[in-house]
């Protein structure tokens, strides 16, 4: 069965029979599930679904959404990484996903990309990091070569940190599967609804930036550059409400 074979039947199954599906084409990573359901959440614990259980919520954190500090902030632990909303539906027991709130944070798509070029510039990040920019945007002399020659290839979703963020959030037959959408253009405001809904006394602090980048997204774009990116990302843009300058609401 190819990848994404498996991707569009697990994705319509029950969800008792797409858990099984995976645990038959994936089974080190679902095995991986069932540790994290039991793991508790602490500064040395990578992922840990527990406090997911405990606050009856799920995080989808998209890339390059501030989703590293929200999730220590709120669950102590990464809670998934960037799982989708569908990986969570396999890894999680129906009662649990069901009965969950369901958020996350979308970021505007010009912003979120300029962030992505420059965190995946640092040699100090991950070794699967790493070999993604090797593959996208280290073939590129500047973020304009990147933009104009790399975005129009059609293949960004095969980059977690440049997928589009709405196929982080959809479910089969239901679209947008989250309760609620907060904008990284209000994080501070849109965190504390959350904060609240979770009963957690946090405060939002900033981690995992982008340390090479230096100016504001919008000085960065020439007029070609912005269409690329819009036709990119064109489902993005439809499904949250942003142009080059913000967003509608924001």
């Amino acid at each position: 069965m190819s990848f994404s074979a498996f991707q569009t039947l697990r994705s319509y199954l029950p969800h008792g029979a797409a858990q099984q599906l995976y645990k038959r084409v994936r089974p080190e990573r679902a095995a991986e599930f069932e540790d994290w359901l039991t793991i508790p959440s602490s500064d040395t614990v990578h992922v840990s679904f527990v406090p997911l259980k405990e606050t009856k919520s799920i995080f989808v954190h998209v890339p390059k959404v501030a989703g590293t500090s929200v999730g220590h902030l709120l669950y102590g632990s990464r809670t998934g990484d960037h799982m989708t909303l569908l990986d969570y539906r396999t890894a999680l027991p129906k009662a649990v996903f069901d009965g969950a709130f369901k958020f996350t944070f979308v970021r505007n798509p010009w912003d979120r990309l300029v962030s992505a070029y420059y965190y995946l510039q640092d040699d100090k990040r991950s070794v699967f990091d790493r070999q993604q920019a090797q593959e996208s945007i280290l073939n590129y002399p500047s973020f304009e070569a990147f933009v104009m020659e790399f975005m129009p290839r059609g293949d960004l979703n095969a980059f977690i940190h440049l997928k589009e963020q709405h196929l982080f959030l959809r479910l089969p037959r239901r679209g947008i599967g989250v309760d609620f959408v907060g904008r990284f253009e209000r994080l501070n405001e849109d965190f504390d609804l959350i904060a609240k809904r979770l009963g957690k006394d946090v405060a939002l602090e900033h981690r995992n930036a982008s340390a090479l980048r230096k100016s504001d997204y919008r000085d960065i774009y020439t007029p070609q550059m912005i269409d690329v990116v819009a036709k990119a990302y064109a489902r993005d843009i439809a499904y949250f409400g942003y142009d080059f300058d913000g967003a509608s609401g924001v």
